[in-house]
């Protein structure tokens, strides 16, 4: 069977990444970064590749629009095609997957924005069929229905439309042995485009050593798509899969897709000791919680590659830092994890949160002032958003904010809502007000001309035309 797996375009100045919150994806304007498309859509490719003839389109890299996407498509006549959806982009990822459908062929869409709202899915594109979890497995039992001419009733895990209704089928577990997917399929990827922080660096691709996270943050997406329970691949097979990478695609530097990396200390120590042991040269990134880290385990870290962490620290007041950001280990040990990263020479990336329930002027101030005290080397304050399934979409719920195509509003930047003190437009001007004052200070605009004047430009430029936007 000819299937043919993709990656939507961007839409005008933004770039979509679905991969990013957990799946639910972000959008961000673009720019001379091109990040890999989802892990969870290579591994479907990779597992159907061996009976079919599989076909991957990753617009975003090749920098298609929606009609040179269309042309592909026709080129290529897949009986089956998977879209990769995301939030901020469901309406327009579903406008792409209708005019498919108008070409021809099953239509299946993955993704967590869209196991979270089939109904709307169905009711407002052509598509055939929603995937309602980790779709590896459940696209494996698709495919064979498809072929056989079957019936869906009997697949677990997905939703679809019958005679004009909508049917949602049992729930499918998640997978439990990691170890038994394939590697992702990069080969049908223009996978020398790919880059992280640095273009060059190219290719940076992705890995994942675990699935879940074993903390339970109101507003964190993980947990919803990927549960509480750590579920680890052996270390080895890990590092068998980088060594494969390095050797194979000339990898440059790789990001570990996990949610939290160092939830399991042994399983980081494990997978460090063997790069070391095999000798495997290669820069590599990470997000992690700061309360999961220490001088010893940094060390080891750097030593076996990494050159970057993304810590999500959420908030600097200290209330809204207990209340909301335990996995940090509190205030002194963010600030702690932080100055450790700079002995080790590890890149520090701090991701805060403006407008959670209670967020007042002052919080927003002590965030800011944080940031500013913890200095890391790249800084991204977001907005609070309500992703389906987390605690903070039931609060916003209750408030009556969530309205039907609410998923416009989940770019990961955009004011969602007010809160009890802050109105919607005056928390949008703050996130401009912290990247301000976070970056207009002398000596840290100094660093950045220093250290990478063509990043930090761009960054300004992106800035003042997202403003303009949003």
């Amino acid at each position: 069977m000819k299937i043919a797996i993709i990656n939507p375009p961007n839409i005008g100045d933004f770039q979509a990444n679905r991969d990013l919150m957990g799946g639910f994806g972000c959008a961000s304007m673009k720019s001379m970064i091109v990040n890999p498309p989802s892990l969870n859509s290579l591994y479907v490719a990779s597992i159907l590749k061996k009976d079919n003839e599989v076909k991957y389109i990753d617009c975003a890299a090749l920098d298609l629009d929606k009609d040179q996407l269309m042309n592909k498509i026709k080129e290529c006549g897949p009986e089956l095609i998977i879209v990769s959806v995301g939030s901020a982009t469901y309406d327009y990822d579903l406008k792409v997957i209708s005019e498919i459908k108008d070409i021809g062929g099953v239509c299946i869409i993955i993704g967590p924005q869209g196991a979270a709202s089939p109904e709307y899915a169905l009711k407002n594109s052509k598509v055939d069929i929603v995937v309602l979890g980790e779709p590896e497995l459940i696209i494996s039992d698709i495919v064979e229905k498809v072929k056989k001419k079957e019936s869906y009733s009997e697949i677990e895990g997905i939703a679809y439309r019958k005679e004009g209704e909508v049917i949602k089928n049992k729930a499918r577990e998640h997978i439990k042995e990691l170890d038994k997917l394939p590697y992702p399929s990069w080969e049908l990827l223009p996978f020398e485009k790919y880059s992280y922080q640095n273009p060059k660096d190219r290719p940076h691709l992705a890995i994942l050593s675990s699935r879940g996270c074993p903390f339970s943050c109101i507003y964190c997406p993980y947990p919803v798509t990927q549960g509480t329970n750590l579920r680890l691949r052996g270390a080895e097979e890990v590092v068998n899969e980088i060594k494969y990478l390095v050797e194979k695609f000339d990898l440059k530097s790789l990001m570990f897709r996990d949610p939290c990396l160092t939830a399991s200390k042994e399983h980081m120590i494990k997978i460090c000791q063997l790069i070391i042991e095999k000798g495997i040269k290669i820069k590599w990134w990470c997000e992690t919680a700061t309360s999961t880290v220490d001088d010893g385990l940094l060390k080891m870290m750097h030593e076996s590659g990494c050159r970057g962490i993304n810590f999500g620290v959420e908030s600097g007041n200290l209330d809204f830092s207990s209340e909301y950001a335990k996995k940090t280990g509190g205030m002194e040990k963010a600030i702690g994890a932080f100055n450790l990263c700079r002995k080790y020479e590890i890149e520090t990336t701090a991701f805060f949160i403006l407008g959670l329930p209670g967020e007042t002027e002052e919080t927003i101030k002590d965030t800011i002032n944080f940031a500013i005290k913890l200095e890391p080397d790249y800084v991204d304050f977001h907005c609070a958003s309500p992703y389906p399934g987390t605690k903070l979409y039931d609060i916003m719920r209750e408030k009556g904010e969530i309205k039907e195509e609410f998923h416009k509003d989940l770019t990961g930047h955009t004011a969602f809502s007010s809160t009890e003190h802050i109105s919607k437009d005056r928390l949008r001007e703050f996130v401009g007000i912290a990247y301000q004052r976070f970056y207009r200070r002398p000596s840290r605009v100094l660093y950045e001309l220093r250290n990478r004047p063509l990043w930090f430009l761009q960054r300004i430029m992106g800035y003042f035309k997202f403003k303009k936007i949003n």
